[in-house]
């Protein structure tokens, strides 16, 4: 999407910033929007909706992260109705036993991770009045499991493709 797209998404979601930093940011976003195309252009979408929380936060700070996903997903699809058929949320956040806790009593599953990783599945609801709902997949993990789950995936493709390589090679 171009530059200025993303300012009128942005704008939306009412976020400051965005990609263009003023003097009062330190150039790290908290939030990232992936598109699977572009909805200005075609009917049918999905879209990643990515939330970074600094390190440290209480714990109602902490517990947030779901509820600011969801509060943007709605205004994303007030700004494309009937464009988006499927949202994934990522939440990035540090862990503690406290925040555990509220995302285990909250209904999230802990998967298998190198590090924290909590799923709950979730639609969230447009139009209160026509009970209107999307699908979402919601993921709280922590920068551990970020980085150290990419890399094992990152790791395992190459060993993969590696492999096909050789073996096509050989023929």
């Amino acid at each position: 999407m171009s530059d200025i797209e993303l300012e009128k998404i942005y704008g939306e979601l009412n976020l400051q910033g965005s990609h263009k930093y003023t003097e009062n940011e330190s150039g790290r976003p908290d939030i990232t929007i992936v598109f699977s195309n572009n909805p200005e252009i075609e009917n049918n979408v999905d879209v990643v909706i990515i939330e970074f929380k600094k390190l440290g936060l209480n714990l109602a700070r902490k517990e947030e992260v779901v509820s600011q996903l969801k509060q943007r997903a709605r205004r994303l699809i007030e700004f494309y109705p009937d464009k988006i058929q499927r949202i994934w949320f990522y939440g990035i956040i540090d862990f503690d036993n406290e925040f555990r806790a509220s995302l285990l009593e909250s209904g999230f599953t802990q998967l298998f991770s190198q590090g924290e990783l909590f799923y709950k599945s979730q639609e969230i609801i447009i139009d209160i009045e026509k009970m209107n709902k999307k699908p979402a997949d919601i993921f709280i993990l922590s920068y551990e499991a970020m980085l150290s789950d990419a890399e094992s995936r990152n790791s395992s493709f190459l060993t993969i493709l590696k492999e096909g390589i050789k073996e096509n090679c050989k023929e």
